[in-house]
């Protein structure tokens, strides 16, 4: 077969496969002078729609002049990729590579072949099925479906069965399982095992779906020492061999590649302890809790508790007074103010704020504020009658600055002190103070001492080698708790006036993009055991991503960058989160805290 490569594709029409279907059926025309040759096994794979990296894999399922078949199930929220791809409309161009991987031929000495396919995993089958009757081959394909909505492609495979050689598929020989069926329950492993049971000889088992299923299909043929391949189904970044991520580990230890020497491997020669996906973590149950499974307390001695109902807030610098005035029900623990200094900072020169791509922004905003004797006579009362905990959060530019400002709250009625240990040390060259371990304790330890009865937490920037050194710097000098990560350094520039896009040049860069290293961070420090609870922040989006960082190690998150684009959000987390509890008999959201499996 003389090798194609495809680089895109115009949709020839994309709609539901039945009226009642959650599958489209995708059909895509290859703009190429050749004659579409893919065998069965082969697959495509689509570019990204929604600004994400890695290539999704869909199998061909059917060949007709230059159009090829796909089958979607679209899931997820608007912006996922299926919900794209099933909104396609035809003549749009979408990027696509392939065909990709290495096309199943048919079993010497093989005659009678059964085909299993769960759920989208049958798509994968299509092909081999119509190439077994084009060879004159017995074949039984069976099939498995949560319900009967995602049922799919039966049109193609009448078609291949009604063709002429349809005496060698009879009515018999093709079989449907229905997983929530409300008369006849089934599995396409349950319907599997009765055809084995029937011992024909030579015979060979193809599968394609879940992980799961395809361990047991194994297992089913194993204990019969009947020939058995399975087709796996694997998120993919280059699709072509060259970063290597799509690696499966077989019994003699290597690592053969989905894209490039699949996706049909032999499943005799699989590790399946280590193909098969591990089950979910189980939550233990801490109890004495209290009854609002979102209310947490951060219990300090010296009557330093922080006592919150909602575990998660705005960001410094995110909500201002007056909005937070205009939204008295916003769905928010606490607030988290921005930084106010020993005197008044007029902060950085425009522009202070730029968009970074991806989700990302970057900003060198320099924290301006009219100095702390400003803020407490006219902010910080104003603050406090909104019935909700304040976070002040202080900043310097020298060492000693933290102290003097600290003084100014003694005796006032203030919730929690925050230490932005992220500002540009004047008396080290710019450097942050919380890049240092030994000027991190001095700053937390002489704080502690003026203020020996508030709350005080600590920002932690994430430019450091080993976040949790300072982390154990500020734990020492008496911090409560510990607020990470802050933003990462970045920088754009504008090619067309060759300038930077902010007017310093470097900024913070925050957004989506950087929660990696903020879950990161957090479950670094988590596993470090100083006793200190963490206030996670960095990337949150949505309630799944701030779900990542409880289970990481955080008692409470911040939402920054996100909440400038949607102010809805806390409802959402709000939402998720309850859906989450419940749907996994979880009492109390603090259980979560630290709970990921994690090497």
């Amino acid at each position: 077969m003389a090798e194609q490569r495809w680089k895109k594709a115009v949709v020839w029409s994309c709609a539901k496969d039945r009226n009642d279907s959650v599958i489209y059926q995708l059909c895509l025309k290859i703009d190429d002078d050749q004659e579409l040759k893919i065998a069965p096994g082969q697959f495509v794979a689509l570019h990204p729609l929604n600004g994400a990296v890695m290539k999704r894999p869909f199998s061909v399922a059917k060949i007709i002049g230059q159009i090829i078949y796909l089958f979607i199930k679209a899931v997820g929220k608007d912006s996922s990729n299926s919900r794209m791809y099933a909104r396609l409309e035809p003549g749009t161009e979408i990027g696509l590579s392939g065909p990709h991987g290495k096309g199943f031929e048919l079993l010497p000495g093989i005659e009678n072949y059964i085909l299993a396919g769960g759920g989208m995993g049958g798509a994968g089958l299509f092909l081999l099925a119509e190439k077994i009757i084009q060879a004159e081959k017995k074949i039984e394909f069976i099939e498995g479906f949560k319900t009967a909505r995602e049922i799919f492609g039966h049109d193609i495979l009448m078609e291949a069965r009604l063709g002429p050689d349809a005496k060698l598929w009879p009515d018999r020989n093709f079989q449907t399982a229905i997983e929530d069926h409300p008369t006849e329950p089934a599995l396409a492993t349950d319907l599997l095992e009765k055809s084995l049971a029937k011992n024909i000889p030579s015979t060979a088992v193809i599968a394609c779906g879940p992980r799961l299923m395809l361990k047991k299909v194994f297992e089913l043929c194993s204990a019969r020492q009947i020939p058995c391949y399975v087709s796996v189904e694997e998120l993919m970044a280059c699709a072509n061999g060259s970063c290597m991520g799509c690696a499966i580990e077989m019994k003699d230890g290597t690592f053969p590649l989905v894209c490039k020497d699949g996706p049909i491997f032999d499943a005799y020669l699989i590790n399946w302890e280590k193909f098969i996906p591990r089950p979910a973590v189980i939550i233990k149950q801490k109890g004495g809790q209290p009854r609002n499974p979102l209310k947490i307390i951060l219990q300090k001695k010296d009557r330093r508790n922080l006592i919150l109902d909602y575990p998660w807030a705005a960001a410094p610098g995110c909500l201002g007074l007056d909005e937070a005035k205009n939204n008295p029900d916003l769905k928010v623990g606490f607030y988290h103010l921005k930084g106010v200094s020993l005197e008044p900072w007029p902060g950085n020169p425009a522009p202070r704020i730029c968009e970074a791509g991806s989700g990302l922004m970057l900003n060198s905003i320099g924290l301006p504020n009219n100095g702390v004797d400003h803020f407490i006579e006219e902010d910080l009362l104003e603050w406090g009658r909104l019935n909700k905990p304040v976070i002040v959060q202080l900043a310097g530019k020298k060492a000693k600055e933290y102290s003097l400002a600290a003084e100014k709250f003694v005796n006032l009625p203030v919730t929690a002190i925050d230490l932005n240990l992220s500002c540009p040390n004047l008396e080290r060259g710019g450097l942050s103070f919380g890049t240092d371990p030994k000027i991190v304790y001095e700053i937390v330890s002489s704080v502690r001492s003026i203020l020996p009865f508030v709350h005080l937490t600590v920002k932690l920037t994430p430019n450091v080698t080993d976040v949790a050194a300072i982390a154990f710097a500020a734990a020492k000098g008496g911090a409560d708790s510990l607020s990470l990560i802050n933003t990462l350094i970045g920088m754009r520039i504008d090619i067309n006036t060759r300038r930077m896009k902010l007017a310093r040049g470097n900024g913070g860069l925050s957004g989506r993009g950087i929660i990696s290293v903020g879950i990161a961070a957090v479950n670094r420090v988590y596993k470090a055991d100083l006793g200190v609870p963490i206030i996670g922040v960095g990337g949150i989006s949505s309630g799944e991503e701030a779900l990542e960082y409880f289970l990481a190690g955080a008692n409470i998150v911040e939402v920054g960058t996100a909440f400038f684009a949607n102010r809805n959000i806390f409802d959402e987390i709000d939402a998720a989160i309850d859906e989450y509890l419940g749907k996994n008999n979880i009492a109390y959201l603090q259980d979560l805290v630290g709970a990921a499996e994690l090497p």
